[in-house]
This record gives C-alpha cells, sequence and structure tokens, in this order.
C-alpha cells in the first residue's frame, strides 16, 4: 500500500507512525487491528493507534514491566482453556482490565499461550516436545476478539512476514538487499510493485 523510509536517527517505530498516519488517512476502512512486534509495546505507539480508532495487539516481553510481572501473578491462579492449533496444543490465559500499564492511562488485556508441539529432530529423526511460551497485550475485548481468535492473529503476524519472505526468496530470486542505500531501497520497492 504504501512505503516509508526510516530517518537517520530514529528507530522504526517513528518511521511506522507517520506511514500508518498516512494509510488510515488514505485507507480509513481497510483494517482495525495493528499486530506488532515487541518493540511497539509502547505507551506512545498504543495512544496513537487509539486516537485513530485502531486496535492494537502486540509482544509483551520485557521482563521489567510491571504489567508482565502482575499478569504472569495472576495467571497462576487461573485456570487455562486448551486449544489445538495445527499440529501444536495450546493452553491458553486470558485476562483483560489490567490498569499496572500507567503510561498508557487504560486498561488492557493480557494473553499468554503455552504452546507444546511434537517435531522430528533434523539431526536424529527421533520425536521430541517443544514447549514455547507467548504473551501479548491488547487493546481489544474478548467480546469482540475471542482467545481462540485473538491467539490465531497474534501469530498470524509471522505468518505475513515468513510468507512474504518466502514468497521474495522463491518465486522472486531476492537473495539480499543488493544495495543499501535508502533510493536503492525504495527502486527496488516500486519496481517490484510495477512488476505485479
Amino acid at each position: 500500500l504504501d512505503m516509508e523510509p526510516q530517518l537517520p536517527g530514529e528507530d522504526e517505530v517513528s518511521c511506522a507512525k507517520r506511514l500508518l498516519k498516512r494509510v488510515m488517512i488514505n485507507y480509513p476502512r481497510a483494517f482495525d487491528l495493528i499486530l506488532a512486534d515487541g518493540l511497539y509495546t509502547r505507551a506512545p505507539f498504543f495512544k496513537f493507534a487509539l486516537k485513530h480508532g485502531k486496535h492494537v495487539i502486540a509482544v509483551l516481553k520485557d521482563e521489567r514491566r510491571d504489567l508482565l510481572n502482575d499478569a504472569q501473578g495472576l495467571f497462576k491462579k487461573e485456570e487455562s482453556v486448551t486449544y489445538t492449533f495445527g499440529q501444536s496444543e495450546l493452553r491458553c490465559q486470558d485476562l483483560e482490565d489490567f490498569s499496572s500499564w500507567s503510561q498508557l492511562g487504560r486498561d488492557v488485556r493480557v494473553v499468554q499461550s503455552v504452546e507444546t508441539k511434537y517435531c522430528r529432530r533434523q539431526d536424529t529423526g527421533k520425536l521430541h516436545f517443544e514447549t514455547s511460551e507467548w504473551v501479548w497485550v491488547g487493546t481489544i475485548s474478548k467480546e469482540k476478539l475471542p482467545t481462540q481468535e485473538f491467539v490465531k492473529l497474534a501469530h498470524g503476524r509471522w505468518k505475513i512476514e515468513n510468507n512474504g519472505f518466502n514468497e521474495l526468496i522463491n518465486y522472486w530470486h531476492a537473495d539480499h538487499v543488493y544495495r543499501h542505500s535508502p533510493k536503492a531501497i525504495e527502486a527496488f520497492w516500486l519496481l517490484g510493485t510495477v512488476a505485479k
């Protein structure tokens, strides 16, 4: 839909906010929810999205955060709900009304998913269990987005990213950005969008 160069001395969140502001003006009803990495779990970014009528789901992983510590304490006392997603078993906990993120100035929802997957090791061919844990913070209610759909969407961010890179490598034979100057990258992007 659009692109925005990251300016010298700024991080990608500042760049993303400029891009999103323009996209929300040009395509105001194209989406209702922003999926984001843990880097975006910042009060100014969440406030920006909410001000524009958009919800946010972002990875919550910084151990120093009061919000994460409070949620983990409450998750120990709550029962989990189990779902199957692909070949994984997910034990999920979903709590609303967290006010521990004082910089945001509003309550949020925290969802945890402990996921177990039966895998075959490449090196030995033996089957084993792999367990991973994910925690997200979101502004959208359970009523609008039930737990199972929340987790699917949150994981969907990786699918988009992985499929995008996979398509670039397998169909466009991209290996690496050949030139790293901003104008060269912009030119490659423009050529790619015209070629489609």
